[in-house]
């Protein structure tokens, strides 16, 4: 059988540290690296690029008001449990890819992209995803995912373009958020309900190609 066991070598393995909270960390990666408990950088700073490639979290991690102040790499990242970035500020590129199976709840409620945000091909959420409250000050491109449970974008707000391209199995709301610049749901598919309330489209929308297979709400949305 093969068995997560007979990797172990593959990994940095971290047990005994759970907690990173208020550090500064600067030239430390995490990649290939595997937390077997629950583990917390609530507060933390990092000065240089946060590298968890390929890393594995087998329980609840918190990056709640994080500063990253270069680029994220969460690619071919592993959560079996709740991740969350509340308030979290990336000043530069987020990327989240190459996750074929997010098991846990994902939680980047208010928290503030200032550099492109990428969540790229073969990264499917099978658990709730919020973006309520986020703001992203540059590109956003969600493509090539699916998300098998509910997804909050209420009160988000992009400043910049925004290339939806996924599949939403179950319900999404959008409501109240503002797009201010180019928006696309090409190709996108919403097998469930799907609700844009006083969603502000500022500039050019496009839903070209998209399947709606549930209700959709677009009740008193602006369209500029």
């Amino acid at each position: 059988t093969d068995t997560l066991a007979q990797h172990e070598n593959e990994f940095e393995r971290v047990e005994a540290r759970i907690s990173y909270e208020a550090d500064t960390l600067q030239n430390t990666r995490f990649n290939n690296t595997l937390f077997t408990n629950s583990i917390s950088f609530k507060n933390a700073v990092f000065k240089d690029t946060a590298d968890f490639q390929d890393s594995k979290f087998e329980k609840r991690v918190r990056f709640d008001s994080v500063r990253f102040k270069k680029t994220a790499l969460f690619v071919g990242t592993k959560f079996s449990s709740y991740v969350t970035y509340k308030f979290a500020t990336f000043d530069s590129a987020m990327v989240f890819t190459f996750m074929p199976d997010v098991e846990g709840t994902v939680i980047f409620s208010n928290a503030l992209f200032k550099g492109n945000f990428s969540i790229g091909d073969a990264t499917n959420f099978k658990e709730k995803v919020f973006f309520n409250m986020a703001v992203f000050k540059n590109p956003v491109y969600i493509s090539g995912n699916v998300f098998y449970d509910k997804a909050h974008f209420e009160k988000a707000h992009v400043q910049s373009e925004a290339h939806i391209n996924s599949i939403f199995k179950s319900t999404s709301h959008f409501d109240e958020a503002s797009f201010d610049s180019l928006t696309s749901f090409y190709i996108t598919i919403f097998d469930s309900t799907v609700t844009f309330n006083k969603t502000k489209f500022l500039d050019n929308t496009s839903f070209e190609k998209v399947i709606f297979n549930g209700e959709v709400a677009f009740d008193i949305t602006i369209f500029s």
